[in-house]
């Protein structure tokens, strides 16, 4: 029989970021973490980092080649975020070497994202003072991104006249007729996947 009722779980103490957005390709470290609880004096914290990938959860291994499963807390870790989605890490702490021991656990998301904008630019400058009656041609654009092909991007266009109205452009117009005196402004926008 013993004189004590062991009812809390060990905590996970760990300081560092948690969670959030990094770009694809960027290197992460995890945040070193230790146990404690009230009555049992040894507490162990591993950690794990998974990522799942066509449906399936994958053990990620750090930048020296080390399966990030079960790894010991209490030393950083860094991993290279390889493709996009989400990287769970997760802390799990153990009473050791005490009766009826308990558990605790704690996970957080990390999120990779390709952050980088598609780029445009024209082929052909656009003219510059153009008559009433003319025909504003819309240059050829040069469309790269460093993830999505060309043939996946999608591309918005507008053109706002002197009067303010802006009127959309779809993909099959290639030029507009000059019917007011004034600035026009071409947009575009390029969109990734």
């Amino acid at each position: 029989f013993y004189g004590y009722a062991d009812l809390g779980s060990p905590l996970i103490l760990s300081n560092g970021d948690f969670g959030g957005s990094y770009a694809w390709g960027s290197t992460v470290e995890t945040a070193v973490a230790s146990g404690a609880d009230t009555l049992c004096p040894n507490v162990a914290v591993d950690l794990t980092v998974t990522h799942s990938r066509d449906g399936n959860e994958i053990v990620v291994t750090d930048i020296n080649g080390q399966a990030l499963d079960g790894v010991d807390a209490s030393l950083p870790y860094r991993f290279r975020l390889e493709s996009e989605g989400d990287y769970i890490i997760t802390y799990r702490a153990k009473e050791q070497n005490w009766p009826l021991p308990k558990t605790n656990e704690l996970s957080f998301t990390i999120t990779s994202r390709d952050q980088e904008k598609p780029t445009i630019s024209l082929a052909e400058s656009l003219p510059n003072g153009l008559s009433l009656g003319d025909e504003l041609v819309f240059p050829r654009l040069i469309v790269k991104d460093n993830r999505t092909d060309v043939t996946e991007i999608q591309l918005i266009r507008s053109i706002t006249l002197p009067d303010g109205n802006i009127i959309a452009i779809d993909e099959t117009t290639k030029s507009v007729r000059i019917e007011q005196s004034g600035t026009y402004l071409l947009t575009i926008f390029a969109i990734d996947k």
